[in-house]
């Protein structure tokens, strides 16, 4: 009976979501950071330290691989490439192969060595650091399984020079393309973020929700937990909504403003909001107005009467 070995890629262990700046976990492996922006110089080398933790009750070993990665559609998840030849900053990572071995409870630090190349463009390079675990000990008379967890540590490297920061808002609107509300929330759609320029971007700013007269009643803020935009890509960002209307009444605008790095956006979207108790109010002001015109006028009509002359 032939036997076959089946490789299982654990993802669920792959850091997706790269672009919090928060220490990352994986099994029994606390990785800090879990992202790394640096800047290089042509022509030198620079070092960038990470920091592996075995919280777990067993020895670990790892081995590492350097490959490219980009942006995945437009959630923010990076896309490891695995079977192309490294590029850019991947082929000038210099790291470990390993194993290294780190005892429970125990810490080791990994140098990261970038060899920028002389005539290294000025821009963007984005490549990523992977820890690889593996256990073969699951075996059977039909198979034979070795499971694999990886762990990545993306590198966002800027190499110093004249380039290019461009980025534009392309989607900003409301939920449905809803114009008017008797009732919250007024919710928005995601904001789309499309980065022009040369190296990763990140937009913050805020939603400021103004009614007719100027007033803010309220705000929302973008992107708090600084996502970055790779160049040559689209993210979405979740703007949210605006739950508790209370009395309000009349036309209202939404105008969003981000900044990321030099580059700054605006963009706006008018609505209206007609809720049963800002119609309430809105009438009994009206009645109110009326009131105070007529006696107005009935008090001037007597005073102007002949027989107050």
């Amino acid at each position: 009976m032939l036997m076959f070995k089946k490789t299982i890629i654990g993802f669920s262990a792959v850091l997706f979501l790269v672009f919090l700046l928060v220490p990352s976990r994986s099994e029994a492996i606390t990785v800090t950071p879990a992202i790394r922006e640096l800047n290089l110089i042509a022509g030198e080398e620079t070092t960038a330290v990470v920091e592996l933790e075995n919280d777990g009750l067993e020895k670990v070993e790892l081995t590492t691989e350097v490959v490219n990665y980009t942006a995945k559609g437009e959630s923010g998840e990076p896309d490891f490439d695995f079977d192309s030849a490294p590029t850019g900053a991947a082929l000038w990572m210099e790291v470990t192969e390993g194993p290294i071995i780190i005892q429970p409870g125990q810490k080791t630090q990994v140098a990261v060595t970038f060899d920028t190349p002389a005539n290294a463009q000025p821009g963007g390079y984005y490549a990523a650091v992977l820890f690889n675990m593996g256990d073969s000990s699951a075996t059977t008379e039909r198979r034979d399984v070795t499971i694999e967890s990886k762990i990545a540590v993306p590198f966002l490297a800027t190499v110093k020079g004249s380039y290019t920061e461009g980025g534009k808002i392309i989607a900003f609107g409301l939920e449905g393309n809803k114009t008017s509300y008797t009732a919250g929330p007024v919710v928005f759609s995601p904001l789309r973020y499309q980065n022009t320029g040369d190296i990763h971007l990140k937009p913050t700013g805020r939603v400021d929700i103004t009614d007719m007269f100027g007033k803010t009643v309220k705000s929302i803020i973008i992107n708090e937990d600084l996502g970055a935009v790779l160049p040559n890509s689209i993210r979405k960002f979740e703007v949210g909504s605006w739950n508790n209307l209370g009395s309000a009444f009349g036309k209202y605008t939404a105008t969003l403003t981000l900044t990321a790095g030099s580059v700054k956006n605006t963009a706006s979207v008018d609505f209206w909001v007609l809720s049963t108790t800002g119609i309430v109010i809105a009438v009994v002001v009206f009645i109110i107005l009326i009131f105070l015109i007529v006696l107005l006028v009935n008090k001037a009509s007597k005073k102007s009467s002949p027989a107050n002359k």
